[in-house]
C-alpha cells in the first residue's frame, strides 16, 4: 500500500495468484481477516488477464474456471481490468513467437472480428458480467462476508455481499469442479449489519445473473442456490417503488429486468 499513499492506483495480484493455485480458503481469510483491507481494495486494480500473464482461459485451465474467477475478482471493491484480447478470447495463436507469458509480447498475425457483427464482438458471458459489475454497488467499499447456512460442498463456495445506499448484491461462486448447493438466511445476511438484510428483504427490484445450469429459489427469507461446477450467481437488489424481477444466464440473452 506504500504507492497508494502517494495517490496511485495499483495492481493487486495476490487474489489472482490464490485463485490460480486453487486456494479459495486462503483468499477468504485474506479478504476478511483484515478489516482495513477495504481501503486498499478500493484503490486497487483486479484482473484475470493482463499483459504479464497468460490468457485467462489458459491460465485457469478452462473458460468456466476463468469465469468463476472473474466473478470473484471483478466483484471486489476497486477497479476492474479487462483487456481487448480477453474480450475477443484471442488466446495464444498457433505459431506465435512468444517473448513473455502473454501473447501481448508475441509476434503473430491476427484478424480481428468484424465489430458490426454483434456476436463476434465479445465473449457473451463476460460482456454480461461487465454490465453488472459496472454498477455503483460493486465499486465502493461495502464488502461483507456471507455465512452459508448449509448445503453441499459449501467450503468451495465463495460468498459475499456488496452494499451501498440504494442497492445490494449477493455474489456466489462455486470454485470447484463439483455441483454445489447452499442456503442463505436473508434475515442475517451480513452478520452485524442488519441494515443490509432489511434493504435486501424490502427491495423493490431484483436482477439475477447466473451460469447456465444454475438454479435458485427464495422462500420465507431463505435463498437456496444450486450451482454447477465453476458456476456462479449474482443477485442484485435495488430500492424501487415498482417491484420487478429479471433473470439472465451467462452466455444467454442480454440482461433484462421485467
Amino acid at each position: 500500500g506504500a504507492l497508494q499513499n502517494f495517490g496511485l492506483i495499483t495492481y493487486h495480484k495476490r487474489p489472482y495468484d490464490l485463485l490460480i493455485d486453487n486456494q479459495l480458503k486462503a483468499l477468504k481469510d485474506y479478504l476478511f481477516d483484515n478489516r482495513d483491507l477495504n481501503k486498499f481494495l478500493v484503490r486497487s486494480v483486479h484482473f484475470t488477464e493482463n499483459h504479464d500473464e497468460k490468457p485467462a482461459h489458459e491460465a485457469f485451465s478452462s473458460s468456466e474456471r476463468a469465469l468463476a474467477a472473474a466473478v470473484i475478482l471483478y466483484a471486489l471493491p476497486g477497479y476492474t481490468l479487462v483487456t481487448l484480447r480477453q474480450l475477443f478470447s484471442m488466446g495464444t495463436p498457433k505459431g506465435a513467437v512468444m517473448e513473455m507469458k502473454s501473447p501481448d509480447a508475441g509476434i503473430y498475425r491476427y484478424k480481428y472480428p468484424d465489430i458490426r457483427n454483434r456476436r463476434a464482438q465479445v465473449v457473451p458471458h463476460l460482456s454480461e458480467l461487465l454490465q453488472l459489475i459496472s454498477k455503483p454497488v460493486f465499486r465502493g467499499e461495502g464488502l461483507f462476508k456471507v455465512e452459508l447456512q448449509g448445503g453441499e460442498n459449501i467450503d468451495r463456495i465463495y460468498s459475499i455481499v456488496r452494499h451501498e445506499k440504494k442497492s445490494n448484491a449477493i455474489v456466489l461462486a462455486n470454485y470447484s469442479g463439483m455441483r454445489s448447493l447452499a442456503r442463505l438466511d436473508l434475515g442475517a445476511i451480513a452478520g452485524e449489519n442488519p441494515e443490509v438484510s432489511r434493504a435486501i428483504i424490502n427491495s423493490g427490484s431484483r436482477t439475477v445473473f447466473s451460469s447456465a445450469g444454475a438454479d435458485y429459489s427464495i422462500v420465507n427469507k431463505e435463498l437456496s442456490v444450486e450451482l454447477p461446477a465453476y458456476g456462479s450467481g449474482i443477485f442484485h437488489f435495488e430500492s424501487s417503488s415498482s417491484p420487478a424481477v429479471g433473470r439472465s444466464a451467462y452466455g444467454g440473452s442480454s440482461p433484462v429486468v421485467q
